[in-house]
């Protein structure tokens, strides 16, 4: 799928789910090539994350496999 495909069912659901299953950072980075990541952050779906998924929802998210070093997520979840 296209990232213009990927975006416009972004755009139009109603519900979306960030599953889990590895490296948080390389789901993060395959919402950008797709061209999703400010489609996702605009959209009036209901997101939902498990696992890796929830944590890339946060402000900023640690992915314990890789490194360490926290990366930013997508923002949905503020915490001071």
């Amino acid at each position: 799928m296209g990232p213009l495909e990927a975006k416009k069912l972004v755009e139009n659901a109603d519900c979306i789910f960030l599953m889990g299953g590895g490296v948080c950072k390389e789901q993060l980075d395959l919402i950008k090539e797709k061209g999703c990541y400010e489609a996702l952050l605009d959209c009036h779906a209901a997101v939902f994350g498990v696992s890796a998924g929830s944590m890339n929802m946060a402000r900023n998210t640690v992915d314990f496999v890789e490194s360490m070093e926290p990366f930013p997520g997508l923002g949905f979840t503020i915490f001071p």
